[in-house]
Order: structure tokens, then C-alpha cells, then sequence
């Protein structure tokens, strides 16, 4: 009986073993590149499909690519408030994976993924600015961004060895619709705070969306954009297949 018992169980764990693994997890190498650390995990649930979640983490730091942003400032500025922008974020983004080869089960091989994306964000920036009379005012912006969105990925998973996961994330098409809320203090502003506001935020329409300023305080304003952004995305990823 004992023998036969372990037979049984012999069986079943080989027809487990010997089938394609059925998770994998990963690390993002793409995202350590702008300073993002991301880690996935996908499970396949049927021989041609997986779901498969990632998550991302972005500590302090400033904003990249400022030379890709049309963002003029007057000359009254001694800083430049989007250099002076510090930002940290976490993300989350669901997909379902259909694998297309007809020789191979997933997660091995071409995939497309439709997924969903969550997004938040705070930021926080100080710069200084010259009053009429020459003077010195400090500015201080706190703020938080959220954003919902999707698209449609298409890549290639490679599984070597039965062991080591390359994820190549050939293209990706999506977009978001954000939502964003700063608020301004001044100290020493001789100028209106709330006019200036607006008028800097002008420049929002051409690139994101609508915006509205609203008076707080003499001191402090608080400004909303909401708007869409579209989305191009590529990435390389590796881990382990279990």
C-alpha cells in the first residue's frame, strides 16, 4: 500500500514538474534606468494565457528629460520652478497576456497584453523670485498627481533552462487620464499670487489639459489640471520561471 502511495505521489509531482512553469517573477532592468524599481509576477491560467501584475516604486527625484518640455519662464525667475521639482510615485499595472505560438504554452513566446494603470504621485519644488523692487520672495509648491489609464503591449518571453525569464516588451500604445493638485505659498510676493498662477498656467493647455486656480488664502493658491497624456513604452525585463 505504502508503495503504491508513493507511486501515486511520484506521478503526480513528475506531471507537475514536467509541465511549462506555470509563474514567473521579475525585475524591471528598464526602470532602474530612471531611477523606477519595478517587480512583476505572472501566472499563466490556461496554455495560452496569464495574468500578470506589476508594481513600481519611484523614490525622490527630479524631473528627466526637461529639454523635451516647452516650458517658458519669465526672466523674474531666479529658479526654474520644474528644475527645482522633486517627485516620488507608486504604480500598479494588471494585464492579461495571450500567448500566439502554436508551439509553445505560456509564458514561453509572443504575447499581447491588454492592461490597466494606476498611478500617484506627490511633488514638491521651491524657487525664488524677484520682486519689481528687486527683492527676494520664496515659493513653495506641494502637490499630488493621479492617473488611470490602459493600452495594448506586445513582447517576448523567453524561458531558458526552464529557469531564467527575459521578458522583452517589444512596444507598448496606451494612455492616462490625470488629475493634478498643487498648492502655492508665497512669502514676500509683491505681485498678485493668484494672477501669476494663472497666467503660468496657461502653457498646461497645450500639452495636458484644463486647469483652474483657486484663491486659498492672501498667501496660497491651489491650482488643478486634469487632462490626457498619451503613452510609448519599451522595456526588458528578467527573473525566474517556477
Amino acid at each position: 500500500m505504502k508503495q503504491k502511495s508513493l507511486f501515486i505521489l511520484f506521478g503526480l509531482f513528475f506531471c507537475f514538474y514536467s509541465h511549462a512553469q506555470l509563474n514567473v517573477a521579475r525585475l524591471d532592468l528598464s526602470g532602474l534606468v530612471i531611477g523606477k524599481v519595478q517587480g512583476s509576477y505572472e501566472y499563466s491560467f490556461g496554455e495560452k494565457t496569464s495574468l500578470d501584475v506589476s508594481m513600481y516604486y519611484m523614490p525622490n527625484q527630479g524631473l528627466q528629460y526637461l529639454n523635451l518640455i516647452n516650458f517658458e519662464i519669465g526672466n523674474d525667475y531666479i529658479d526654474n520652478p520644474l528644475e527645482k521639482t522633486v517627485y516620488n510615485g507608486v504604480g500598479i499595472t494588471p494585464g492579461i497576456k495571450f500567448y500566439t505560438s502554436s508551439e509553445k504554452d505560456a509564458p514561453r513566446g509572443f504575447y499581447i497584453e491588454p492592461y490597466l494603470r494606476y498611478a500617484t504621485y506627490g511633488l514638491s519644488s521651491e524657487f525664488r523670485y524677484r520682486n519689481e523692487d528687486l527683492t527676494i520672495a520664496n515659493l513653495t509648491i506641494d502637490g499630488n498627481s493621479t492617473s488611470i489609464g490602459g493600452g495594448v503591449a506586445m513582447g517576448y518571453q523567453f524561458i531558458i533552462s526552464d529557469l531564467i525569464a527575459i521578458d522583452w516588451s517589444i512596444f507598448a500604445l496606451g494612455g492616462a487620464s490625470g488629475n493634478t493638485v498643487v498648492n502655492v505659498q508665497e512669502q514676500d510676493l509683491q505681485e498678485d499670487l493668484y494672477t501669476m498662477i494663472t497666467e503660468d498656467f496657461e502653457d498646461v493647455e497645450k500639452f495636458y489639459g484644463t486647469y483652474t486656480v483657486e484663491q486659498i488664502s492672501d498667501n496660497e493658491v491651489k491650482a488643478t489640471a486634469k487632462g490626457f497624456l498619451p503613452c510609448i513604452k519599451m522595456g526588458l525585463s528578467i527573473g525566474i520561471a517556477f
